[in-house]
């Protein structure tokens, strides 16, 4: 039977003590002198500084446990990895910049009118190799240079034009454009004239942008309020008259462009103009006037394709003017009176040279005469004096011998 269990000295067995502090160091066993090479040596003690702490951070033998290694801080770490993101970043931000940077717009875009069109010009974009040119919202086209022309507006209206920088890699600067300007009118091409009984109706092409026109006959202002092609200029007198027709447009500075013509117009002697405009002494300028000695003229009724003027005068005589269309015409005429039985001699001015013939009516109450003209200008205009009750002695008296003519 073994022995009895006995408890070591201070009450716990020996393999239930506590182990001791690491700075308790334990009693080092006596080797009998020397220890040996292998053998551990005791760690240098240090003194603890007068009012310190005893030296816990002994380093301890090698072969004994190690302290762990020291923590890093959680706050370094994020700072050093908010500072690469940011570098990154800001990297990645300057090369999205200088690849992606925006082209510099042109400046000082303006547009101006001049004889081959609507220049338009700017400054220089810087890296522009070339410009886009817009009319509006029409593209109108590119060029390497700082100025266009267009050529192709239409006159008399609005434009605001455009330009934009293009790159070596074809970005586009932001569109920049010009102040508003307002083409000339184009110019009036076509004007004509044609008589409608005592008027002359004036006709033209209108001109794209003219607001209205102008429209003056030998000088003097006929209407400044006309909107449209055609106008009637009412009871013309007879003769030769310079018209002008002025486009106007009213809007920004406005311009105008002109455009003349001129017409002859029979007046209000129709038909019968040439007598009127032949005798200008016997007749008056317009049917219902009075003429020489007071007489009264307006248009006859023909009896076939002749133009007649009739003029009666104070005294009871008659004259009656004669345009014939030939000189079959004219001979028919001359013919029936010859018929009659009258006489026929000459008539001339003062120098005596023959003029034309006359034509008398038999001696009796009634008396007449034909007048007639050798001038080649002249030779299809008779003139018939009728004054009954009167010789033929008075009537180249009172009448024949001062008529002016």
């Amino acid at each position: 039977m073994s022995e009895p269990y006995s408890l070591p000295a201070g009450g716990q067995p020996g393999w239930q003590q506590q182990p001791q502090p690491p700075h308790q160091q334990q009693p080092q066993p006596s080797w009998g002198g020397q220890q040996p090479a292998w053998a551990p040596q005791p760690a240098p003690q240090q003194t603890p500084q007068q009012g310190g702490s005893p030296g816990w951070g002994a380093p301890q033998p090698a072969w004994g446990p190690q302290p762990p290694p020291p923590r890093r801080s959680r706050t370094a770490l994020w700072w050093t990895l908010g500072a690469a993101l940011v570098a990154v970043l800001v990297g990645v931000g300057v090369t999205v910049y200088l690849q992606t940077r925006p082209v510099d717009p042109p400046a000082d875009v303006q547009a101006t009118t001049g004889e081959d069109g609507i220049a338009v010009s700017w400054t220089a974009a810087e890296d522009a190799v070339e410009y886009e040119v817009h009319r509006g919202e029409d593209f109108l086209g590119t060029t390497t240079e700082t100025s266009y022309v267009d050529g192709e507006a239409l006159g008399g209206t609005e434009y605001r034009y455009a330009v934009i920088a293009l790159d070596d890699d074809g970005d586009r600067s932001d569109r920049v454009d010009s102040d508003v300007v307002v083409t000339p009118l184009d110019a009036l091409t076509e004007f004509g004239a044609s008589s409608v009984d005592a008027d002359v109706e004036l006709d033209w092409e209108p001109v794209t942008g003219a607001d209205r026109y102008e429209i003056t006959r030998d000088g003097t202002l006929l209407d400044d309020a006309v909107t449209d092609s055609p106008y009637r200029d009412e009871d013309v007198p007879l003769g030769e008259h310079l018209y002008e027709l002025t486009a106007v447009d009213e809007d920004g500075a406005g311009s105008r462009t002109s455009i003349d013509l001129t017409f002859f117009t029979r007046g209000p002697w129709l038909q019968a103009y040439e007598i009127a405009q032949t005798f200008p002494e016997l007749v008056p300028t317009e049917p219902g006037g009075t003429a020489w000695q007071d007489s009264t003229c307006d248009r006859g009724t023909p009896s076939g394709s002749e133009a007649v003027v009739t003029c009666a005068y104070p005294n009871g005589l008659q004259l009656r003017l004669i345009q014939f269309p030939d000189a079959a015409a004219r001979d028919a005429e001359l013919g029936g009176a010859r018929a009659f039985g009258g006489p026929v001699t000459t008539w001339s001015y003062t120098e005596g040279v023959p003029e034309g013939d006359l034509v008398l009516s038999p001696p009796g109450p009634t008396t007449w005469r034909y007048i007639t003209f050798y001038d080649g200008a002249l030779e299809l205009f008779v003139m018939r004096v009728d004054w009954d009750g009167h010789s033929q002695d008075e009537l180249d008296a009172v009448w024949f011998a001062e008529a002016p003519f």
